[in-house]
């Protein structure tokens, strides 16, 4: 009887120590489940190497914890650990950042390039921002293989350019529409032309690396610039003042070795090609320099010609003129610097008009006087049935069809 009695009380303790084993299994460490060594914690890869160098360099450790803005839409970052103290950057939603040091209504954080004192009610810890991070962080869009690529009002290709986002650079998105994703500009309450239209915009899936996790907070500064691009020269319109075009649309003005080019590809799949001076020779056709640069063209498909004077090309419609502009043509072309000063006009030997190492053609421009930006600016460089082509001029026919491209012929 003694030893039954012995066996229950045994069995009730290992019973008792399961239980509490059970409850303390499920019980959330707010104080070790969200920090830098968690897997379950992360940045998107795309940004998470310069997060955490810098958040290392303002104090973080193995276990500094990670918060998670808690907002409708953004909360500031101040210089010291007062709302009266100035603003160095704001902390969007879906934006990670290290907590270097708590405080009782304000906390010293690093996020990417910010480095401040955020309100604590408008950060996420331990299980509520793991919660967050596992089921709710959102889609980052990062432009990893082109230089600068179109954000558009609208989601089609033929829509006017808001924006671009530069190499490296990343966006919130907000939703998916098939091959289009939504993306968060910048600050919503910033004052800006058709403000309600800018909140948001567009770019194309294919050109990005889109992925889960947190994105960084973003300085002052960076905002500025980030608000002085929205709206001010959308897709390279051009201006008096020649300000920059959009990188993405627009020939790219670096300098690289004579006889390089380097491909970009819009939204739409439209490749374009960086801008080579032609060699200081007489017989520009001959040239090592024409021949490489020439030698981007893949097309195997029917050429324009002569007698055949209007094709479908590797770009759209094709057709010829000749108007003898041709020289008002080049010296804008120069004035705009679009092409080099020593680039000339030339006929070549099938009898296509030619600047430098391009076929002259007349595209779909961007005209400020009527407001109208177009798929091909000035000094677009892309392929024809005829070669690697410059747009140096523009006509009526490209506001009905801005696909189309008209070659400048000697015939």
């Amino acid at each position: 009887m003694k030893q039954k009695s012995k066996c229950r009380c045994f069995f009730r303790i290992a019973a008792a120590v399961l239980m509490l084993c059970a409850v303390f299994a499920v019980m959330p460490d707010s104080a070790s489940c969200v920090h830098a060594a968690s897997s379950k914690v992360k940045f998107a890869s795309s940004i998470k190497s310069a997060v955490v160098k810098k958040a290392k360099k303002a104090g973080a450790t193995a276990k500094t914890a990670i918060a998670v803005t808690k907002v409708t839409n953004y909360t500031n970052v101040y210089k010291k650990a007062s709302v009266y103290s100035a603003e160095v950057g704001r902390l969007y939603k879906g934006t990670g950042a290290y907590v270097i040091k708590k405080g009782k209504t304000l906390s010293y954080i690093s996020s990417g390039s910010v480095k401040g004192w955020v309100k604590n009610k408008c950060l996420m810890t331990g299980s509520a921002a793991e919660k967050y991070i596992t089921k709710a962080a959102p889609q980052v869009a990062t432009l990893k293989k082109y230089k600068a690529l179109n954000v558009r009002v609208k989601p089609t290709a033929s829509s006017e350019a808001v924006s671009y986002m530069k190499n490296g650079e990343s966006l919130v998105v907000e939703k998916v529409h098939g091959d289009w994703l939504q993306v968060r500009l910048v600050n919503f309450s910033m004052k800006l032309p058709k403000a309600n239209d800018y909140k948001y915009g567009y770019i194309y899936k294919k050109y990005v690396k889109l992925e889960k996790g947190l994105c960084s907070g973003v300085t002052v500064s960076a905002e500025e610039k980030l608000k002085k691009r929205i709206g001010s020269n959308p897709g390279g319109v051009e201006s008096p003042d020649k300000e920059p075009s959009s990188p993405e649309e627009s020939t790219t003005k670096e300098e690289m070795p004579a006889d390089t080019t380097t491909p970009s590809v819009n939204p739409d799949g439209f490749v374009t090609y960086s801008y080579v001076k032609a060699a200081e020779v007489e017989d520009i056709e001959n040239s090592s320099t024409y021949r490489k640069v020439q030698s981007h063209c893949k097309w195997t498909g029917t050429v324009l010609n002569r007698s055949n004077g209007r094709i479908q090309g590797p770009n759209g419609e094709e057709t010829y003129y000749n108007d003898g502009t041709y020289e008002s043509l080049v010296r804008n072309m120069k004035n705009r610097g679009h092409v080099a000063e020593t680039d000339r006009s030339w006929v070549r030997s099938d009898g296509v008009r030619m600047l430098g190492n391009y076929v002259m053609v007349a595209a779909d421009i961007n005209r400020t006087n009527i407001g109208h930006v177009g798929l091909r600016p000035l000094g677009t460089i892309y392929e024809t049935s005829l070669g690697l082509a410059i747009v140096c001029d523009t006509g009526g026919f490209a506001l009905k069809n801005p696909t189309q491209t008209d070659v400048y012929v000697a015939w």
